[in-house]
Order: C-alpha cells, then sequence, then structure tokens
C-alpha cells in the first residue's frame, strides 16, 4: 500500500517580514529600555531595524525558518545583554569633557582589577622595559605643568610629564611592585595647592573599565560620587576617566595596556 509524500508548504511572505523584523525590532525596544545616551540608541537602532533584518531574511531562504528564528532570538539576548552589561555610557555635557576640581580637597579616582596572578601578566613583564600612568588632562594653554599629583596605591608617584608638546597626554613611571601591592589597584590624582590652573581629568565613554562600569568617582571634599564623574559640571556625567597603565617593550613598543 503506497504512501503519499507529505511536503511542508514553504512559509509566506508576511511570515518571513514578522520573522525578519519582528526581532530587531524587540531588540531595539529592550534597547531603548536600558535609556542609553540618544547617539548611542541611533547607531544601534539604525543596525537593527535597517541591516538585522536582511542577515535574518537570507538566513531564512538559504537555512529556512528555524535558523532563521534562532538568529533572532540570539540577537534580542545578545541586545539586552548590552543593555544591562558594563559598557560605561556617558552624557555629554555642553561644557566640555573634564572633572572641574571643586575644592582643594578634591580628587579623582580610577580603580584596575589587573590580572596578577595569571600568565599574561607575567609574560607581558618579562618584555617590558617601562611601565606608566597615563592620565588624559585638559590643561590651560599657559599653564607650564599639569599641576596634578598622582598617588598609586597610596604611594605618591613623580610628577606628570607631557607626553608631546602640545599634547593632552601625561605620564609618569610605576613600578610593578607598586603595582602587586594591592589586589584593586587604586590611582588617586588631586590637584597640588600651588597650582590653581592645574589640570583637569577628562572623562568620556571608552572601553570597558577592568574594575567594572564604577571603576571611576569624584570626592568633592565631603563625599564621594560614583553616578557623576563631574558634579561642579551641569548633568549627569557617567563613563570613566582617562587614567591608564601601559606597558613598553626595550624598543617602545606597547606590550599591553589596561584601563
Amino acid at each position: 500500500m503506497g504512501g503519499k509524500a507529505v511536503q511542508t508548504a514553504p512559509a509566506t511572505w508576511p511570515l518571513v517580514l514578522v520573522r525578519s523584523i519582528g526581532p530587531p525590532l524587540v531588540a531595539a525596544a529592550v534597547l531603548a529600555v536600558a535609556r542609553p545616551p540618544w547617539p548611542q540608541w541611533a547607531a544601534h537602532a539604525f543596525f537593527l531595524v535597517f541591516l538585522v533584518p536582511v542577515a535574518i531574511l537570507t538566513v531564512d531562504r538559504v537555512l529556512g525558518g528555524r535558523a532563521a528564528l534562532i538568529l533572532g532570538i540570539a540577537i534580542v539576548a545578545l541586545t539586552g545583554w548590552l543593555a544591562v552589561g558594563t559598557i560605561p555610557t556617558t552624557h555629554v555635557s555642553p561644557s566640555g569633557r573634564s572633572a572641574a576640581w571643586a575644592s582643594d580637597s578634591a580628587l579623582v579616582q580610577h580603580r584596575w582589577r589587573l590580572p596578577l596572578r595569571s600568565s599574561a601578566w607575567q609574560e607581558a613583564w618579562e618584555r617590558t622595559e617601562l611601565a606608566v600612568v597615563r592620565v588624559l588632562l585638559d590643561v590651560p594653554d599657559t599653564a607650564q605643568v599639569a599641576g596634578v599629583m598622582v598617588v598609586l596605591n597610596g604611594v605618591q608617584l613623580p610628577a606628570l610629564d607631557r607626553e608631546k608638546k602640545d599634547g593632552a597626554w601625561f605620564r609618569t613611571p610605576v613600578t610593578r611592585k607598586q603595582l602587586e601591592s594591592s589586589p584593586v589597584t587604586t590611582v588617586e590624582l588631586q590637584r597640588q595647592p600651588e597650582h590653581r590652573t592645574a589640570g583637569q581629568v577628562i572623562w568620556r565613554y571608552s572601553y570597558r573599565p577592568t574594575a567594572g562600569k564604577t571603576a571611576s568617582r569624584y570626592f568633592d571634599g565631603e563625599r564621594w560620587h560614583e553616578a557623576d564623574l563631574a558634579p561642579a559640571t551641569p548633568g549627569i556625567q557617567t563613563g570613566r576617566y582617562i587614567v591608564e597603565l601601559w606597558l613598553f617593550d626595550r624598543y617602545g613598543r606597547v606590550v599591553m595596556t589596561w584601563y
């Protein structure tokens, strides 16, 4: 007794469109709930609404509806992870991106969680000739020096030197012993009292800080601010201070960096 093969009808175009457009729209809504800065949301939304549907539609036509559905779910899950992850964002203030010194006792703090016990850390130091703390400062044109003191794990480091004549990057050397003196490395910057026009530490959105989204905070002389990196500036400024650890080999090439 012969059997009759059952053929599955191809998905109709309305269903295909729902599968291709639905997940990106859901992902964009998830991202909006996280309330990122408008430029960041617009950039992600453009990618989700205009480019992702094409990818899902292509997968649907080549690999089938199940593969397209899996891809859509993965995109929504990835967007949700990014929305609640540790990527800091910066709300740019019209008055600038540097943290003004609120008082003589005000200080800026940034922390690194360095991989002190890892093989990568050991191998990096085998090649390292020089380690420096690099800081991005907004220094007045009339200032001859940075006017900012750097303290690492409670030890004051040598004075900051400008890397280039008119550049904003400053550096000071640091030793491996100083870096390994604490499980979490704490860098604090404070205006030197004799320099009234000291440079201001710059903050912005950047790579993921090693110590998480609360790696940077500001002390105004009375209390700490973790949600606002520039309390003296209108608005809420979030992100991280540009305070970084750079390792160089004997030829001046970068071995490793940590933020």
